[in-house]
């Protein structure tokens, strides 16, 4: 039986607030100011890196940005993870009509790049988001693989799907050659996140791109 592998933050979970939270709370240490939730998401999907996101706020202090930044992504590692703003995180759609629906033609795979999969597994079994999926794996994050890949190469077919929202999601699917679906509910535009997965390919993959997971029953 097919599998569909899917993806978790950004794609069944809401982020964005966790996300906002963390920088916003780092710059409200610093006394700094930092724009409000609606303009930080426009910020995110433009100009997507945490350190142009800091160079954009201090912009008339340039100087300021370096040591910014450093000091962000320690906060960050610390912060982002952690249990109380796990909890801003919200499902997206239902996800366990969605698995019926899919129910006997595909099964469910959930993979997740996560730091902490102790707080990764309280959060799905505080969500109620364990039972839909046949198998769960949280790998952790690598500059030097794709981790995702890492995880499925042996385990996935060509019959199976992948559903992501980033950059990883879609390198992922096509390194595999699975039919391949971006969200639009995520940290990634389609366009940045499917010209990055390519960035290393000899060939051009393009992945499908969905509103929502659900989506996807379309196309099944």
């Amino acid at each position: 039986m097919p599998v569909i592998y899917i993806d978790l933050d950004g794609t069944l979970l809401d982020v964005w607030l966790r996300y906002y939270t963390v920088m916003d709370s780092f710059f409200e240490r610093q006394s700094l100011p930092f724009p409000s939730f609606q303009k930080y998401k426009k910020q995110k999907r433009e100009l997507v890196r945490d350190d142009a996101i800091i160079r954009h706020a201090v912009r008339d202090n340039p100087a300021a940005a370096e040591e910014l930044i450093s000091n962000y992504m320690l906060w960050k590692k610390d912060k982002l993870e952690s249990e109380s703003l796990l909890k801003l995180d919200q499902p997206i759609g239902r996800i366990r009509v969605f698995a019926a629906q899919l129910k006997p033609n595909y099964r469910l795979h959930l993979i997740s790049v996560r730091r902490n999969h102790e707080h990764a597994v309280r959060q799905l079994q505080r969500l109620n988001m364990v039972a839909p999926f046949e198998r769960i794996d949280l790998v952790p994050p690598s500059l030097s693989i794709n981790p995702k890949w890492d995880s499925l190469r042996r385990l996935a077919t060509p019959a199976d799907l992948l559903i992501g929202d980033s950059e990883i999601d879609l390198q992922c699917g096509f390194m595999l050659g699975l039919r391949t679906f971006h969200v639009d509910t995520g940290l990634r535009s389609f366009e940045y996140a499917n010209r990055n997965a390519n960035l290393n390919s000899n060939r051009h993959n393009k992945a499908v791109p969905l509103h929502q997971y659900n989506d996807v029953l379309s196309y099944l």
